[in-house]
Order: structure tokens, then sequence, then C-alpha cells
């Protein structure tokens, strides 16, 4: 079972928070080993950064590699429970954790499903959706949520 965190917790816990564009998705990364004698089917995506919302202590490339539990493709099918989906084309704000090597541009999305939202257009403005912000809310005010959870706001940190 996923553990439940908090806005709080997402972005202090996370080691970079980034908005971007999921530019290809579904490269094969293989199976990761979680147990004795099970391992799960890993996806690697590539994500173009647009925007750094927390930045770690070294250097981020534009561009990234996350990677995620599940795949789905011409000889596989097998989904996670609890893991963030990414699609092709679409804007994202994601909170990441640095799992792999310094060094790796590689990343997993910290909390599953929880640290990934949507940023899409709607009314003549941008909106982010996610389990902390099922209704929605808009892109200006969730950097100011985020902003205030990593200390650097003076602003209720409500959605």
């Amino acid at each position: 079972m996923l553990a439940e965190f908090t806005m709080e917790e997402l972005c202090q816990q996370a080691d970079l928070i980034v908005e971007g564009h999921v530019k290809d998705t579904n490269i094969s990364k293989g199976r990761l080993i979680v147990a004795d004698d099970i391992s799960i089917a890993c996806s690697r995506h590539v994500v173009v950064i647009d925007n750094i919302l927390k930045r770690p202590k070294y250097q981020v490339a534009s561009q990234i590699f996350v990677v995620t539990l599940g795949a789905t493709g011409d000889k596989i099918s097998e989904e996670v429970e609890g893991e963030a989906k990414l699609e092709k084309g679409k804007d994202v704000i994601l909170f990441l954790s640095k799992d792999f090597p310094v060094g790796q541009a590689e990343y997993t999305i910290f909390g599953g499903f929880q640290g990934k939202y949507a940023v899409v257009d709607l009314r003549h403005d941008r909106y982010v959706f996610g389990a902390l912000v099922e209704d929605g809310t808009t892109l200006k005010n969730f950097r100011r949520i985020v902003k205030t959870n990593l200390g650097q706001g003076t602003l209720t940190a409500t959605v």
C-alpha cells in the first residue's frame, strides 16, 4: 500500500520538482527485481523541463528520464497500482526522487500517482489537476502553493 502524503511532505521530500512535457514514453527500461522471485517491468519516459520549482544542489539536464513501474507495449502489459502514468505529449508537474546515481538524468516520481499533476488549458488559463488538487487550481496558484510549502513564501498552503 502506498503512503499518503500532504503537499508539504511532497514538496519537502522530493529531490526535484519540475514543470515540463512528456516528449516520449514507454521506452523499455527492463525489469526491476522487487523480491527474490518477483520482478516488475519498468518504463522510461523522456520529459523536457520547462521550469524548475525545486532545484537540487546538482546540475539538472533540460531533458530527463523518468522511470515508472509497469509497462505497456507489443509484448507486455503490466500495471502497478498507485504508480503514476505518463502520456506522450502531455504537460505535467512532477515531484521527483533521485534514486539513480547523480550524473544520470534518471528519476522516479516521488509518491507514485500523488507526485504527478496534469497541466491543462481551460478558460484562457492553465490549470493543474492531481491527487491533492482534484478540483483543480490555476498554475500560478499551484506554483505559489509549492513555494509556500518549500518555506519560500508566507501564504497559507491550501488548495
